[in-house]
């Protein structure tokens, strides 16, 4: 899925499930941009300056645990010495102090978006690039996933939430088949690890990112909706309803 401007095209995409997402999404004048790249001390991905254009205010999906705005980027640089390794950039810190910051890795053509794990630091001058946790497979992705499962799951009249971490063999490909044989249109930005399938009535998202156990979220309109697709799910994989 490519686009000159791969930002504004996952607006679109985003805006066809949920219309007044745009309405929450703002941007940065292009002189913070200019300031935060100088701070930065060499040239942002040009898919980061899309995003500040577009979200470096609000990116309309919250997470207490982390801030991906640029005032926080520029204001942590203009009062600390350190910067990411080459070739990382910094594009969300955490919010109480357990160094789990997030990261473009432009090793890959994609740039994907990679975290530093809890209780660790990347500013330690030990800190080793292979300690970085992969999170997606680029900043589009990583967008789409936290807006689906963070902001469009939950908010929705009826949630169910359920994991699965032993006997995982094969767990992630028998659930998105279970979801796939429901009949809810899988949606294009399944990649990897994560799987989403939408309609107005009813949602899921299936992942297992490497290293993690599999997990389920299904929300709707229908209790009674959500409720069977999970039934239907826990009898071909087993699982552990997290919210019951």
């Amino acid at each position: 899925m490519t686009t000159e401007n791969p930002i504004s095209a996952i607006i679109d995409e985003i805006c066809q499930i949920e219309p007044e997402f745009r309405e929450d999404i703002r941007g940065v004048d292009r002189a913070l941009i200019e300031r935060l790249e100088q701070l930065h001390g060499r040239p942002l991905p040009a898919v980061y300056r899309d995003f500040l254009r577009h979200m470096g205010e609000s990116w309309g999906i919250e997470l207490p645990r982390t801030d991906f705005t640029a005032c926080r980027i520029v204001s942590y640089y203009e009062k600390i010495a350190w910067r990411p390794p080459e070739p990382f950039t910094m594009i969300g810190m955490d919010n109480f102090g357990n160094s789990q910051d997030y990261f473009l890795d432009g090793r890959g053509s994609r740039e994907a978006v990679v975290s530093f794990p809890l209780g660790t630091d990347p500013t330690a001058p030990d800190a080793d690039p292979n300690d970085f946790e992969f999170e997606s497979a680029s900043l589009p992705d990583y967008i789409f996933s936290m807006f689906f499962m963070v902001r469009h799951l939950s908010n929705c009249p009826a949630v169910v939430q359920a994991s699965k971490v032993t006997h995982l063999d094969g767990s992630f490909e028998r659930a998105v088949d279970v979801v796939r044989r429901y009949g809810l249109p899988e949606h294009p930005r399944s990649s990897g690890g994560y799987a989403y399938f939408y309609t107005p009535e009813l949602s899921a998202a299936i992942s297992q990112p490497p290293g993690y156990g599999l997990g389920v979220r299904i929300s709707g309109r229908d209790g009674t909706g959500v409720e069977r697709l999970y039934a239907l799910l826990d009898h071909h994989v087993g699982l552990v309803h997290r919210n019951r």
